[in-house]
């Protein structure tokens, strides 16, 4: 990158007050910076592996950094930067086959993303202005987004790769400055730029004389404070003075502002970067305390603006470490210094030294107090201990400062838990009495954050009160995003006992068993009293209105009439704060149910976490929930709560509820339950079974099979020849899919051991009236629901290790969860022999028949990642196309999943493997293979059916129909959204049309007669008819027939 073209700075560039001492420190410091004036280079690379921080962290330690990669795993110097990725081995799961701009990494910090990741976009300009940019990066911030904006970039352009990816050919601008080292001489130019795009070519018309001073006054105490900015603000604008608090600002916003005045003043910090901007070289008068960081006398050479640096903040009476913590430890402003420097240069008005000494002495209280918050937070962030002499300040000070007093509350947790119950007394005694608007603005937040680690700690009654009154008077004054996270965060931990690992058992995850007991900590079962809360005039909003005025993910839910969230109705999925205007009125009582969800599992864990408070009001209250509708099964199931489906009420436009119910969630997904929850799914139970249950418990050992589950769901090869082995030795085999809902609560009630791979059926464990063992087969750790689940069913649970991805690599994605497991038979027949439910089986024997499961894994993960493929719209590797080929030559399954893969990229092969697909299946003759694969086939061949030649398209559809069934014609039941629509019809004061099923999707019904598929002609006519409709339901919903789609599920 050279340095021979570089001109050093010279510290008479910039002026200095009250910094004599440091004056031969700051000119060294400073001659290491400097100007490059080389030409900037941009370096073409074909066939590099990104690999995000995430991954890098995965395979590495916390902290290990991703980046660009070649293909042996070293570094690509050219886009390393000052902050250098680890070199790895890693394979890429995806590629990117177009050429891509590389754009570094993104860093949260505001100073530092607008030095450090912007610094390759100077050559953005230089390309097809639609090429893709590729960005180290999670997601972008609204703020980054502003900011890529203003530099020209379309946020369409922003490519976010999760997972090691293959770039075929990526361009690599070398970076135009680097923080804290030195900068290109087009590097102002490059920021200049970017301000007119959002002023214009000529920029402000008139720059004001009036002084500007850039306040921190406004921040949380989460970043570092400036103690006395209140007061010198009400002297800077006495004199004259504008203020503006940038985080308040858009982006546009700040860059005029700092194009606006010809003197900028502010405390060292982010926001001064923005002189940046700057066209007119302002003169910039930054406050300080000590040596200045180098990335400011690097900002200031950039933007060309004369600065002089103040000497005029401290650590007040205590002592700063100089440790890289002190940035975050508050200053204090030294009074006399600054306003004699604003005098001399009649900034303001001559004040005398009298008058700044009350003020200086409110401004060190204020100090003192913020110190011994921050000092306390670092300390248990780092886990080094306070000084004896610190601890006895802090103490001191809790008896008057509530932050302190919850900063010092969760200090002492394990370590003084007499203190910590004091403490939290003390705590909300301070916090009722709390009226500064400003204090609770500043130390509210992070106050709601210290204290919800201790609730856990503290009596249930005192854990209750002090969460109630915290959230009430602190939370108010944080905005949506900020109370969003407070109350999920303390979450009402009121009474809660964590769990144990030692409740449980494992086999052969012996290196697994600490990770998995401290992950089980983490769970609670709590006992405080469940409450309704009862609130007037909130909006509903669905989310379909959610994601129409947000984008793609945002979930609706209740919200004030400020569009401020509803915390008693989210619960672990928090609707987006949003201003919606309700376009519908329902006026009677109702009861907020929350989610309807789609997924058996999630549905019996969540949507019924509410109606244990039902049976406390009329029971023709209706209830509404947010989803599109209920299908057979999940209306079967929420009668077994007592639930009349006639009651439900699903609104599908932003509706005003006049008065609503909302039940407290008995249970959070992952993470906690109340003791009432086994009670509830208990009382389910009897509903269905009868007040006791069955009159007998079987001691026949059940297992619960997944194998007559399609393909479109995760598959467990080896069942089969599993099933056989149980039979063998008296096992009951359950098929859940093919059972009504009572018939699976019967089955979970009528043995004393169930047996079965984890999966969402296992959570009917949770209606079991004996509490019977369960034994789980995993593959690693299991999820922490499955642990929830048998705790509240109050079921013994033996997780056994004996499921594996058969040799095959498993990416770092939740995809994982739909790929195929192998049942590996070994371990689990030794299980089984040792606690004598099998008879000891030679090892021969389990080696013979895992022999017999590995084609067919092969088989069921090469057509599953070939799905997952074509579904995120990724293209397979080379290596991975070779081997999905060469199985289509035998696999019908394989070689559909390769036509709909083929189908948008190569037509050609996607019409061999058509004529392959046909061949295949004619020869076709296991029932198992066509329950298994066939309905997927089918969905897969309509897809492809009007992008290949007509002929060969009839002649598939009539094979398919005939050897793997008719295609479904509305066989797949749709949710019903019309259920309740009486009781909605009498409540709504405008009622807008209920939904009705889609037309186009309503089922394609064969002809009778001649016309039917039973003759030649009407066969002909069908296929036809079919691909035709198949295509028309496409194009009327705007998406091409070709397009990837969901069929994977778990």
């Amino acid at each position: 990158m050279g340095r021979n073209a570089e001109r050093k700075l010279s510290g008479d560039q910039f002026s200095f007050r009250y910094l004599d001492h440091e004056l031969g420190h700051m000119r060294e410091v400073v001659r290491r910076l400097g100007v490059r004036s080389h030409e900037l280079r941009v370096k073409t690379l074909d066939d590099a592996i990104f690999v995000p921080d995430a991954v890098a962290a995965a395979n590495g330690r916390a902290g290990d950094r991703g980046g660009l990669l070649h293909g042996d795993g070293s570094v690509v110097t050219e886009a390393a930067g000052r902050r250098w990725p680890k070199p790895m081995p890693v394979t890429p799961t995806t590629v990117v086959d177009q050429d891509v701009i590389y754009g570094g990494r993104v860093f949260g910090h505001y100073g530092v993303f607008l030095l450090e990741s912007l610094c390759r976009l100077w050559a953005a300009a230089q390309f097809d202005p639609s090429l893709p940019i590729v960005f180290n990066v999670q997601a972008f911030t609204s703020t980054q987004h502003q900011l890529l904006s203003v530099f020209g970039i379309d946020p369409e352009r922003l490519i976010v790769l999760t997972e090691p990816t293959r770039l075929r050919r990526v361009h690599i601008p070398e970076p135009i400055a680097e923080l804290t080292h030195w900068a290109h001489d087009r590097t102002g130019g490059f920021y200049r730029d970017a301000a007119r795009r959002v002023l214009g070519e000529c920029a402000v018309d008139h720059i004001s004389d009036q002084p500007l001073y850039i306040s921190r006054n406004k921040l949380s105490s989460s970043h570092r404070q400036t103690i006395g900015e209140s007061e010198l603000e009400s002297i800077l604008t006495e004199n004259g003075f504008a203020i503006a608090h940038p985080e308040t600002m858009s982006v546009a916003d700040q860059i005029k502002l700092f194009n606006s005045h010809k003197h900028i003043f502010g405390t060292c910090g982010t926001a001064l970067h923005n002189a940046l901007f700057s066209l007119h070289r302002p003169h910039l008068h930054i406050f300080v305390d000590g040596l200045p960081p180098r990335e400011f006398f690097l900002t200031s050479a950039i933007a060309e603006a004369p600065t002089t640096f103040i000497q005029c903040l401290s650590s007040g009476k205590h002592k700063d470490s100089r440790t890289a913590a002190h940035r975050l430890l508050p200053q204090l402003i030294e009074f006399w210094p600054l306003l004699q420097y604003l005098t001399e240069h009649r900034f303001i008005t001559e004040i005398s030294r009298n008058d700044t000494a009350y003020v200086s002495d409110h401004a060190t209280a204020l100090h003192s107090e913020a110190w011994v918050f921050s000092r306390i937070i670092l300390a248990k962030r780092s886990k080094e201990p306070l000084t004896s002499t610190e601890e006895d300040e802090a103490v001191q000070y809790a008896e008057g400062s509530w932050p302190v007093a919850a900063a010092l509350m969760w200090y002492s947790l394990d370590r003084d838990q007499q203190r910590v119950e004091a403490l939290a007394g003390k705590l909300l005694t301070l916090v009722e009495a709390e009226q500064s608007p400003e204090r609770i603005e500043r130390y509210g937040a992070d106050t709601i954050l210290a204290m919800r680690r201790s609730l856990t700690s503290l009596p249930a009654d005192l854990a209750h009160d002090l969460q109630a009154a915290a959230f009430d008077k602190l939370g108010a004054a944080q905005n949506g995003n900020t109370r969003r996270r407070n109350a999920s965060e303390l979450a009402i931990k009121r009474g809660e006992k964590n769990l144990s690992g030692d409740a449980f058992s494992f086999r052969f995850l012996d290196q697994d068993v600490n990770h998995i007991r401290d992950m089980v900590n983490r769970l609670g079962i709590r006992s405080h009293e469940l409450r309704v809360s009862t609130l007037e005039d909130l909006i509903f909003v669905p989310d379909s209105v959610a994601v129409t005025n947000g984008g793609p993910g945002d979930r609706g839910g209740l919200l004030h009439e400020d569009g401020s969230v509803i915390a008693e109705a989210s619960g672990r999925r928090w609707p987006k704060p949003m201003q919606v205007k309700p376009a519908q009125v329902l006026a009677q009582d109702v009861i907020y149910g929350g989610w309807i969800f789609g997924q058996y599992g999630h549905f019996i864990l969540e949507t019924p976490c509410r109606l244990w408070a039902i049976a406390q009001f009329d029971p023709s209250l209706p209830i509404v929930f947010n989803g599109r509708g209920t299908t057979a099964v999940q209306r079967k199931v929420l009668s077994a709560f007592g639930i009349d489906p006639e009651r439900l009420l699903f609104p599908t436009e932003a509706t005003l509820l006049r008065r609503v119910h909302v039940p407290e969630a008995i249970s959070e997904l992952a993470h906690w339950a109340h003791d009432r929850t086994g009670e509830l799914y208990r009382d389910a139970a009897r509903r269905v079974l009868g007040e006791h249950g069955p009159d007998q418990v079987s001691d026949q050992p059940l297992y619960i099979s997944r194998n007559k589950l399609s393909s479109s769901y995760r598959q467990t090869i080896g069942e089969a020849a599993l099933e056989k082995i149980l039979s063998d030795n008296g096992f009951a085999i359950a098929h859940p899919e093919t059972m009504s809902f009572e018939e699976q609560i019967k089955v979970f009630n009528s043995h004393r051991h169930i047996f079965g791979c984890s999966g969402t059926a296992m959570h009917n464990i949770l209606f079991s009236l004996h509490r019977p063992h369960l034994h789980m087969f995993v593959d690693g750790l299991p999820m922490r629901e499955y642990f929830l689940s048998a705790v509240v069913a109050g079921a013994p649970t033996t997780f056994i290790q004996c499921l594996s991805s058969g040799g095959r690599e498993v990416p770092l994605t939740s995809m994982w969860r739909v790929l195929p497991q192998v049942v590996e038979f070994e371990p689990l027949l030794q299980y089984l022999a040792e606690n004598g439910f099998v008879t000891q089986r030679a090892e021969g024997d389990a080696t013979g028949v895992a022999q017999r499961t590995i084609e067919l894994h092969s088989e069921a993960w090469i057509y599953t990642h070939v799905n997952l493929a074509q579904r995120a719209r990724k293209d397979l590797t080379p290596a991975e196309e070779d081997e999905a080929t060469h199985h289509a030559e035998a696999s019908w399954p394989i070689a559909a999943m390769l036509m709909w893969y083929w189908s948008g990229r190569d037509p050609q092969r996607a019409a061999a493997m058509a004529s392959r697909l046909q061949s295949l299946v004619q020869t076709e003759g296991s029932p198992e293979r066509i329950e298994r694969y066939g309905a997927d086939a089918i969905f897969v061949t309509h897809r492809c059916l009007a992008l290949l030649p007509p002929d060969l398209a009839d002649d598939l559809l009539i094979v398919i129909s005939d050897r793997l069934g008719l295609p479904p014609r509305g066989s797949h039941e749709r949710p019903s959204a019309n259920v309740g629509t009486t009781t909605a019809d009498a409540a709504f004061v405008e009622v807008t049309k209920p939904v009705a099923d889609d037309p186009i999707d309503a089922p394609i019904v064969e002809p009778r007669g001649p016309m039917s598929s039973g003759s030649v002609f009407g066969r002909r006519l069908w296929a036809r008819l079919a691909g035709a409709l198949f295509g028309m339901r496409q194009a009327f919903r705007g998406r091409p027939t070709g397009d990837s789609g969901g069929i994977a599920k778990d």
